[in-house]
């Protein structure tokens, strides 16, 4: 049954849970961007979000879940994604070194655009105005 509400899917500096999952070595870890991108404000936000115990829990059951019964799901799961997928990722980050994203995508999903900018793996942080570019021109469509 197709689903009525969701009607587009944006991925942000990612490859499907499954791929990375199954590539992943020690190279991945965190970026070279580290948190000078981060405005006062953000960085407060991201503070007084995390001074709560329930954002540290569900943070935590989020990457459980992703190594435990996503991927599960993602192993068992045979019909691709039919909605349109952007996604988009840093040229100076990890998902650049080590993924081939449009492709890791394509696998799983069957309408699939997107393009690396020019950042690490904190898009919205890094490149705010560009990333509300991207997502403009794809909603309008191809």
């Amino acid at each position: 049954m197709a689903n009525k509400r969701v009607k587009t899917l944006t991925v942000l500096d990612i490859s499907p849970t499954l791929k990375m999952y199954r590539s992943t070595n020690m190279q991945l870890g965190r970026g070279k961007s580290g948190l000078k991108y981060f405005s006062k404000e953000a960085m407060a936000e991201y503070v007084r979000a995390f001074k709560d115990p329930r954002t540290i829990h569900a943070t935590c059951e989020d990457y459980r879940a992703s190594a435990t019964i996503d991927l599960m799901h993602d192993q068992k799961e045979k019909t691709k994604i039919r909605m349109p997928v952007l996604a988009l990722w840093g040229r100076q980050g990890v998902i650049e070194a080590l993924f081939d994203c449009l492709a890791n995508w394509r696998e799983v999903a069957s309408d699939v655009r997107g393009r690396s900018l020019p950042c690490g793996h904190l898009i919205p942080e890094e490149k705010p105005k560009e990333l509300l570019a991207e997502l403009r021109r794809f909603l309008k469509g191809p």
